[in-house]
């Protein structure tokens, strides 16, 4: 299983300014989906990502889809994600890194590969 954690900012590499520039508008745009588009758009040159899904983590509860977005328009992106975020999360053997207490601080994150998601 492979997985990275987020906790702080590698200060190796560069980024177009503006493509932080276009995550950081996304937050909160009217747009649900902007946020996991820009996310795209920002790693493209430096990471082989086709699908973004971003879920929220909140006091416990299951997770609740915030945005998708992939390069194939994701017409059912969206569905996929409720619903795995409805049945099948708990069956997600990843759910041990998701859940540690070390992804509660704030500003921490992980960025897993969606080949390397494994059900029990």
């Amino acid at each position: 299983m492979r997985y990275w954690r987020l906790d702080r900012p590698r200060l190796a590499g560069q980024l177009d300014l503006s493509r932080v520039t276009g995550l950081v508008a996304a937050i909160g745009h009217d747009d649900a989906n902007a946020l996991a588009s820009e996310v795209l758009k920002t790693l493209d040159e430096v990471a082989s990502i086709s699908q973004c899904t971003v879920f929220a983590y909140e006091f416990g509860n299951r997770p609740r889809t915030v945005s998708v977005a992939d390069h194939r328009g994701g017409r059912y992106l969206r569905d996929v994600a409720d619903t795995y975020a409805r049945h099948y999360y708990v069956l997600d053997g990843n759910q041990t890194i998701v859940s540690a207490r070390d992804a509660e601080k704030p500003g921490s994150g992980i960025l897993q590969n969606s080949e390397d998601i494994k059900y029990k």
